[in-house]
């Protein structure tokens, strides 16, 4: 209530100093120059008395405690992002390197794979070799078996695995 009072008489005071300024400002003087320095000397004033009247409604700004609280948010902020960055960048590093390593064994591997496909192919036309000499063999063996039971009596002893190049006629 006591506030209503104050804030009322302060209202009455500036409207009175309002009054006053308009009825200095009716009575135009030859000199306006004069008249026109108590106008602003009166909103001097005037201004002084608002803000005193308003002081105790008016905010000093934010708290000390607020201030620390919101430093300490940004620079933690700060830390966190500096540290996000680096897990990135460390990141990007190891993923490079894995990369080229990985690019390495696919290359070694392809060519080691080339390399036993070489080798595969070079035993299949050996082994196609072999086989055909062995056919061929085979065949020169029968031939000469033959031949052998025409000339001797008919009693021909086939040679063993213990009777190498051993014939009976």
């Amino acid at each position: 209530m006591a506030r209503m009072n104050i804030r009322q008489r302060t209202e009455l005071e500036m409207k009175e100093d309002l009054n006053a300024n308009a009825a200095k400002r009716s009575a135009v003087s030859i000199d306006n120059k004069s008249s026109y320095e108590e106008i602003y000397a009166n909103e001097t004033v005037l201004d002084t008395q608002v803000t005193r009247s308003h002081k105790g409604t008016m905010t000093s700004g934010p708290n000390v405690s607020e201030t620390l609280f919101y430093s300490l948010a940004a620079v933690c902020l700060g830390l966190l992002c500096v540290l996000l960055l680096a897990a990135v960048t460390v990141l990007c590093f190891t993923f490079i390197t894995e990369t080229n390593q990985l690019q390495t064994s696919y290359t070694n591997l392809t060519t080691e794979y080339e390399e036993l496909q070489t080798s595969i192919n070079n035993l299949i036309a050996e082994r196609g070799q072999l086989q055909t000499t062995y056919n061929n063999l085979t065949k020169e063996h029968h031939v000469l078996l033959k031949s052998l039971s025409h000339l001797g009596s008919g009693e021909v002893k086939y040679p063993t695995v213990k009777q190498e190049k051993t014939i009976v006629s």
